[in-house]
């Protein structure tokens, strides 16, 4: 009887304790100090709610123009409350991954005729909620994990669409494909490099519900779901960029939009993108310690290598197996269903996969198929061999193997001030509200911003998308500013940097030289930073 009453409350006693297990984990880890968050999730937010966009130029960097959303409840918790509550409250809400992983697994499974599905179901959602990409970021604000609980649920939701005798027109089933498509589309709205997981699951919904079952009032309530809350979440930000720099991803595809205020091309980052076919192939063999593909970082995770591999392994099964016996028993299954079911959920890791391979080749972009992987190699194995005890004990092997061989990235974490979360402590700024203080070298420094006094502007003259020698919009007003503010000119840089801050400066001026009259410690709990006054030696204008 208490077996039978833990099974029957299993789903909340996993969501119980994925919440807790991620808070108490996030709180023993420490906060955020990851590059990203130094450098302008922690900025953006401030930005924000202080109206900054056009009052300070790009001192996060190109990032000073990402969508602010995501950032917003965190720089809100840090300001009124403990960092054990910042972190609890973001370790609390990645623990949700978890309870969908779980979710998700116990709706496949029990349609297959696999024993006891809801034990593999745990197994799977611990599996896929110890990859390193999960682990490295509980409780940060790098959001992947933050967006990802939109994703599995987007997976979820539309499993659960498809439950039962083809009853997807039936009205509990179109809303569980319209909320299917919501979060699918407010992930990619909230962050925009998650748009690999609509196209994925676009193409997965478009092959199964249009091409196969010709199911188009299904298909077109998923489209116009997901266009919808992804207008909804990327929309207002959008806009904001199109009135102040006339392109709605700016600086993004600036190629096209042509944007006074960038150069006419379209940036990304190519870090990590395969050179050619073969590099590509192997991509899923580098996820190690050695090369550490797709991440500046070392890491080790075999979760996506382990299904690339059985993939490969399903294939040449199934050619076989078509080819020599051709009268050999179907597929089991509890439900008709289910087969479908796979082939969805295998066209939306791969095309996915595929959309990430080409586009970015970032490891932590692909959470939410890391955090699948092992699903899916249970859905497959459960295709041809579900009862045999082999085939279950070799599964088990494989996925405790992937726990306990897996080695996650340090993003960087602190343990944050009560008073202060990161203990900035700024010198006296003379005539703040007329004072510039401009920053150079691509450091993550915009933390320190919400410390100085709000007057301050702050001019970014060098980083990773400005440099003195482009003429555009942007480095015109970068000019502009300076001219304005000779009298009253900062630099903020690392110690190690401060002449070539200095030189930088100078790239914008001609005429007359700046030099450096006295500097200051500004003092905080993470980096070493030079706040320095600087003097106009000679009189002059700025660079036309």
């Amino acid at each position: 009887m208490r077996f039978d009453s833990i099974t029957k409350h299993l789903s909340s006693i996993v969501f119980a304790l994925s919440t807790l297990s991620f808070a108490v984990l996030a709180i023993k880890r420490g906060q955020d100090a990851s590059w990203d968050f130094r450098n302008y999730h922690y900025y953006n937010a401030y930005a924000f709610f202080n109206d900054r966009l056009s009052y300070d130029i790009a001192p996060a960097q190109i990032q000073t123009y990402f969508n602010p959303t995501l950032d917003l409840l965190p720089f809100l918790l840090i300001q009124h409350f403990p960092p054990s509550v910042f972190s609890l409250s973001l370790g609390a809400w990645h623990g949700l991954n978890v309870w969908l992983l779980f979710l998700i697994g116990r709706e496949l499974f029990v349609k297959a005729d696999l024993p006891n599905p809801l034990l593999w179901a745990v197994i799977c959602a611990i599996t896929g909620a110890t990859g390193a990409a999960t682990q490295a970021e509980v409780g940060m604000c790098l959001h992947d994990l933050t967006v990802s609980v939109f994703v599995l649920g987007a997976v979820w939701f539309y499993l659960r669409a498809c439950h039962g005798n083809n009853s997807i027109f039936d009205r509990p089933s179109l809303w569980h494909l319209s909320a299917s498509g919501f979060l699918l589309g407010l992930s990619a709205g909230l962050k925009l490099s998650f748009a690999i997981y609509v196209l994925g699951m676009g193409m997965a919904v478009f092959v199964v519900q249009l091409v196969m079952l010709r199911q188009y009032k299904a298909f077109f309530i998923f489209v116009l779901s997901a266009s919808g809350a992804l207008l909804l979440a990327a929309g207002p930000w959008m806009w904001v960029l199109w009135k102040q720099f006339a392109n709605p991803l700016f600086p993004m595809y600036n190629a096209f939009f042509q944007s006074p205020y960038y150069a006419p091309e379209n940036t990304s980052d190519a870090r990590f993108l395969p050179a050619n076919l073969l590099e590509a192939l192997s991509f899923p063999f580098k996820f190690d310690l050695t090369h550490h593909q797709g991440s500046e970082l070392q890491f080790r995770d075999f979760r996506v290598t382990s299904l690339y591999v059985a993939m490969l392994l399903a294939g040449i099964y199934a050619i076989i197996r078509a080819i020599f016996h051709s009268r050999s028993k179907p597929i089991i299954a509890k439900s008709k269903d289910y087969p479908l079911m796979i082939i969805w959920l295998l066209i939306f890791i791969w095309t996915t996969y595929l959309a990430w391979l080409k586009q970015f080749a970032i490891y932590r972009y692909l959470i939410g198929i890391e955090q699948l992987a092992p699903i899916a190699l249970v859905c497959l194995a459960s295709l041809f061999k579900p009862r045999s005890r082999l085939v279950q004990v070799l599964l088990g092997v494989i996925l405790v193997l992937l726990v306990v061989n897996t080695k996650s990235s340090k993003w960087g974490r602190f343990h944050a001030e009560s008073n202060g979360f990161f203990g900035v402590q700024v010198p006296a700024i003379e005539n703040p509200n007329h004072a510039v203080v401009l920053m150079s070298s691509d450091s993550p420094q915009s933390y320190v911003i919400p410390a100085f006094p709000e007057s301050v502007r702050f001019v970014r003259i060098e980083g990773n998308f400005i440099h003195s020698t482009e003429k555009t919009a942007l480095t015109d007003k970068i000019r502009t500013k300076l001219s304005e503010s000779l009298d009253n000119l900062y630099l903020l840089t690392e110690p190690t940097t401060l002449q070539e801050g200095v030189s930088k400066v100078n790239e914008y001026l001609t005429d007359h030289t700046i030099t450096i009259n006295q500097c200051w410690t500004v003092t905080t709990k993470l980096d070493p930073i030079s706040l320095c006054r600087l003097t106009v030696a000679n009189k002059g204008e700025p660079k036309p």
